[in-house]
C-alpha cells in the first residue's frame, strides 16, 4: 500500500497516456540483454576465482508453490521494479539534479545506493547490480520517463528469476 501510495503521489501530474517510441522499446530490449549478460559474466568470474557463494537465482530461496511463484514473477516483481525505480532513479535523479550534481555523479551515487541495497546477496550481486543501476539510470535519463526504466527493471528481474526456476526444475528432473 505504501509503494502504491508513493507511486500515485509521484505521478499525480504525469500524463498517463505516454506511448514509448520504437527506439525506446529497442533500447529497453538491448539494455535488458546487456543487464543479464553482465550479471552472468560477473557471476562466472566470481565462480572462476572461487569467491562466489551464490547460485544463479540470487541470494533468495526459490519458491516451490506454483501460485506463489507466479505471483512473485508478476505482481511481486512489478512492485519491486516500481518501488526501486521510483527511489533509485526518479527520486535520486531529481534530488541530485536540484543540487546541481554532475551527471557522472548522479549515475555513480544512484548506482552505488542501488547496489548497497543488494550487497547482502554477495559481492557478485553488488557489482552486477551497480552496473545494472547505471544502465537503468541511462534508460531513465535518455528517455525522460520512469516508465521505461521500470519495464527494463522488471524484464531483467523476470529473466533472472524465470531462468533460476527453469534451471531448478531441470536439476530436479535430472537428479
Amino acid at each position: 500500500i505504501i509503494i502504491i501510495a508513493f507511486f500515485l503521489a509521484v505521478f499525480r501530474t504525469t500524463d498517463w497516456r505516454y506511448r514509448p517510441r520504437i527506439s525506446h522499446l529497442i533500447f529497453i530490449a538491448v539494455a535488458t540483454v546487456i543487464d543479464t549478460t553482465l550479471l552472468i559474466e560477473i557471476r562466472d568470474w566470481f565462480k572462476y576465482l572461487g569467491i562466489s557463494r551464490l547460485n544463479f537465482s540470487s541470494g533468495f530461496p526459490l519458491i516451490e508453490n506454483a501460485f506463489h511463484r507466479n505471483f512473485d514473477l508478476t505482481a511481486g516483481l512489478v512492485l519491486v521494479a516500481v518501488s526501486e525505480e521510483l527511489i533509485y532513479r526518479k527520486l535520486a535523479n531529481e534530488v541530485m539534479s536540484r543540487r546541481k550534481f554532475r551527471p557522472a555523479s548522479i549515475y555513480f551515487i544512484s548506482s552505488l545506493l542501488f547496489a548497497l541495497l543488494h550487497i547482502n546477496q554477495g559481492l557478485d550481486q553488488f557489482l552486477s547490480t551497480f552496473l545494472v543501476g547505471a544502465i537503468l539510470m541511462l534508460i531513465y535519463r535518455w528517455s525522460g520517463t520512469i516508465y521505461l526504466s521500470i519495464v527494463a527493471h522488471y524484464l531483467n528481474n523476470f529473466w533472472i528469476l524465470h531462468n533460476a526456476y527453469h534451471l531448478k526444475d531441470i536439476m530436479r528432473r535430472i537428479g
